[in-house]
């Protein structure tokens, strides 16, 4: 069969050879217009329309239409046929185009935007636009087809129910020359539905009878790759760092998949998070450009797992390689998936122990302290320091954040005393803490680890003992003299490095928490019982001491966690880093370990005096002893009781604060070692929600915490001797309107029921038990619920510390030494007074 169309000179198409070619037929090229545009003649018509025709050919004879042939009409079905191809046009910034899958980026780049384009074929032939019928002459016979018009309304309507929306212009231009064209695309903002177009209801076009021809210009050509194995390989690039490469077959060739997930996840929101993971999930595929311009489509579960772990990946720039950098906590994530993601993940030789440690670490296994440890840990600091041991064998960092007050101190110390037995401790372990808790660290190591040989760091006197490290197990500095002495700490490789208080390094920017970062050691550990104070920020700090980039950069992590969770309250990126710090952040709580604690637990908070403070109470001890020892000598032991009890008075307020002593020398005194360890500590109780009664025998002393408290922004109610009504502050924080009670010993020290309150502070311990025990049990009594910690502030060295250590040795549980036992006399000896007054070391 052949087709003509007429234009300045008239054309063949032989349309089973697909041949053209000129058409001669001896008739003037506007006459042959004429007659093939001519409308149908009636038989009655013919004759009179060859005559005129005749005239008008200037006597060309012309026959006469035969008026025997016979009409048929017919009715054809259409068949439509969907040509998906693109054309050219400017991505425009804009927003002309959301198209999810193009790599433009710039305003006027270049994209290459589907449409498609229907016709319909009724038995071969196309219909003219405004043509209504199609006739042609079969032997004897004129068939005469009519258009069916309302199937190819359907057809449309079908189109337009999916969203799509007809284009004109440039975009419909003809594609083959034929005339009934009808060009869609969906709208500029709503691409990306070209995927589940693609996807399901181009497959039931098809089974409906559609035609469906594809372009190899149109974007959304989508493949599947082979059956057979997808390879995940990871490559060692030391510390705490791997190489990846994801590896898939498509058509027998290995492609790598990961650029391709990244590059969705950047095509889709400039700050990814899980939520965006879930936005490429076009009905259970994942579809991502391909470079050769097909669309890959896998299922979306396969590689659900694989977006979730890469997430933050997605501000890197993609490696030509293919290869991305990853920490260790990716690729445990990785590993986690292996068996039920139907990925062949292959380890280098030194991650699979390392793994095989982060699983473990879910479930450590009991290792008991070795002989030299003198202390009997209870069953959650058994859990601590079986856990420390294990970081140490797989060699990971781990922050130990077990509440104030439940040990985390003596979990260490049976740490170093089991590196020392198993001859780990070649080389001295550095601590670094608060000055204030020196003292603290000397006292339990000197008390739970004597085969512990101690170095302190700290002092004026500090650099003549530097020559001392060799031979060291233990040196202990302070953060403040981090900087200070950095020549000399960053000399050393030392065997571990723990940060007691780790919030000191909070802020990554700070001299102290670069130069922390800067030691060398082989294990890192840190010690805190509140490892975020403020804001995440905060914890990825210590993160990145303990093992540096394990969760990215600070800008990776702000945008990917701090952001979501605390702009946003993302709980499931919540659960997601928590997940993932599991195996190296240890916490306990107090409520957690209640079971094994008794139910009162006294803890002593050990400081040590410096500056001017340090200087005036030595000035007062030497003044005060000589002047006991005149009027001993002069009346005898006895008859000096009120000049003793006078004597260590002015030595005690001194410990708690010098304005409390009315000397000239100590008004020039503005600071208080005590009242500062007081500010750090009140901050983390109340961020444990702790409910805090707060003693001292000097309400001059309370009015100088007052002021303290209300620059913390800290409630707070009080009882002394001179309240009246004692029912409103107690029902305020029984209440738990305010959470700190400020007692002043004698008024608060009895008659009262507080078992709202499960801290108790001795702020300057009586040094009568009983009396301190009835104060105590304003929270620990009958009806209490919780257990109750007892904090006693202990100036290191002083009268404070010596008499503790007279108590401890002759077990005096009795009456005080400041008031008279009620059998008479003081419960020391002349020979105990020369150890109260003893100077500081």
């Amino acid at each position: 069969p052949m087709e003509m169309f007429c234009c300045a000179m008239p054309w063949y198409v032989d349309t089973t050879s697909w041949q053209t070619g000129p058409l001669e037929t001896g008739i003037e090229a506007e006459l042959l217009q004429c007659l093939i545009t001519a409308p149908p003649v009636e038989p009655a018509q013919a004759t009179l329309i060859v005559r005129h025709l005749e005239r008008l050919s200037g006597g060309a004879p012309l026959p006469l239409p035969r008026t025997n042939i016979e009409v048929q009409t017919v009715l054809v079905s259409p068949k439509p046929k969907l040509r998906l191809s693109s054309y050219s046009a400017n991505f425009s910034e804009g927003g002309n185009y959301s198209y999810p899958l193009t790599n433009a980026r710039k305003p006027f780049d270049q994209i290459m935007v589907p449409r498609a384009i229907l016709t319909f074929n009724y038995d071969g032939k196309y219909f003219d636009p405004k043509a209504n019928e199609h006739r042609q002459v079969v032997g004897e016979s004129v068939i005469v087809s009519k258009r069916d018009r309302k199937a190819e309304e359907d057809c449309l309507n079908i189109l337009a129910n999916l969203g799509m929306i007809k284009l004109f212009g440039h975009a419909s231009s003809s594609y083959s020359g034929s005339g009934g064209e009808h060009t869609f695309s969906f709208p500029p903002a709503k691409t990306a539905l070209w995927l589940p177009f693609m996807q399901q209801e181009l497959d039931q076009l098809i089974r409906k009878g559609w035609q469906v021809e594809i372009d190899n210009s149109f974007p959304f050509r989508t493949v599947s790759p082979d059956d057979g194995e997808w390879s995940v390989e990871l490559d060692d690039e030391g510390g705490f760092w791997f190489s990846v490469e994801l590896g898939i077959q498509v058509n027998g060739k290995k492609m790598p998949l990961l650029p391709l997930l990244l590059s969705a996840l950047q095509a889709m929101d400039k700050n990814p998070s899980l939520a965006t993971i879930e936005k490429l999930d076009f009905d259970g595929q994942f579809v991502a450009p391909m470079p050769d311009g097909r669309l890959l489509s896998v299922p979306f579960e396969r590689v659900r797992f694989m977006l979730a772990a890469f997430v933050e990946l997605f501000v890197e720039k993609p490696p030509k390689t293919g290869r991305y950098r990853i920490s260790l906590l990716q690729a445990a994530q990785l590993a986690a998936h292996n068996s039920a993601s139907g990925w062949n993940i292959r380890l280098p030789p030194r991650l699979k122990p390392l793994l095989d440690g982060i699983i473990r670490l879910e479930k450590v296994q009991n290792v008991k302290p070795p002989r030299t440890f003198k202390a009997t840990l209870r069953p959650y600091q058994q859990e601590g320091f079986s856990w420390l041991q294990f970081l140490r064998q797989f060699g990971l960092g781990g922050i130990l954040a077990d509440d104030m007050g439940l040990g985390k101190t003596v979990q260490a110390l049976a740490y170093l005393c089991m590196e020392k037995a198993e001859g780990r401790l070649n080389r001295p372990a550095l601590v670094v803490c608060p000055t204030s808790v020196v003292p603290n660290w000397i006292s339990e190591a000197g008390k739970f680890a004597p085969g512990l040989k101690v170095l302190s760091l700290h002092g004026p006197d500090r650099s003549e003992r530097a020559d001392e490290l060799d031979g060291t197990d233990l040196v202990i500095t302070t953060y403040a003299l981090l900087r200070h002495d950095f020549a000399l700490l960053s000399n050393v490789d030392w065997s571990t490095l723990i940060l007691d208080e780790a919030q000191a390094i909070k802020n990554p920017d700070t001299i102290t928490a670069q130069a922390a970062k800067s030691l060398q050691s082989e294990q890192r550990i840190c010690l805190t019982g509140t490892p975020v104070e403020n804001h995440l920020g905060e914890l990825w700090s210590q993160f990145d001491f303990l093992m540096p980039g394990i969760l990215g950069s600070a800008d990776t992590f702000r945008k990917l966690f701090r952001y979501p969770i605390e702009e946003c309250g993302d709980n499931e990126m919540k659960r997601v880093l928590s997940t993932r710090l599991r195996p190296f952040l240890l916490r306990r709580t107090k409520e957690e370990v209640a079971k094994d604690l008794p139910a009162k637990t006294e803890i002593l908070q050990r400081f040590e005096l410096s500056g001017r403070q340090r200087d005036l109470y030595e000035t007062v001890r030497v003044s005060m002893h000589e002047k006991v020892r005149r009027e001993i000598a002069s009346k005898g032991f006895r008859k000096c009781q009120i000049i003793i009890l006078d004597a260590l008075l002015k030595l005690r307020q001194v410990c708690c604060h010098p304005r409390l002593l009315n000397l000239p020398q100590a008004k020039r005194v503005k600071s208080s070692a005590k009242l500062d360890l007081l500010k750090e500590m009140l901050p983390e109780l109340i961020e444990q929600e702790r409910k805090i009664l707060l003693f001292s025998q000097f309400t001059s002393m309370l009015d100088l915490i007052k002021p303290e408290l209300d620059e913390l922004g800290m409630q707070y109610v009080e009882i002394r001797g001179s309240t009246k009504d004692r029912e409103s502050p107690v029902l305020r924080f029984q209440s738990g309107e305010v959470p700190i009670f400020l007692l002043s010993l004698k008024a608060g020290g009895t008659g009262l029921n507080l078992t709202a309150a499960d801290t108790v502070i001795h702020y300057d311990p009586w040094w009568n038990p009983a009396v301190e025990n009835q104060a105590t049990d304003r929270a620990h009594r009958i009806g209490q619920t919780k257990p109750v910690f007892v904090y006693k502030l202990i100036a290191e060295g002083t009268v404070e510390d010596k008499l503790l250590q007279l108590q401890e040795r002759k077990k005096v549980i009795a009456n005080s030494i400041y008031e008279h036992d009620k059998e008479g006399g003081l419960q020391f000896d002349e020979s105990d007074l020369e150890l109260l007054f003893k100077p500081l070391q």
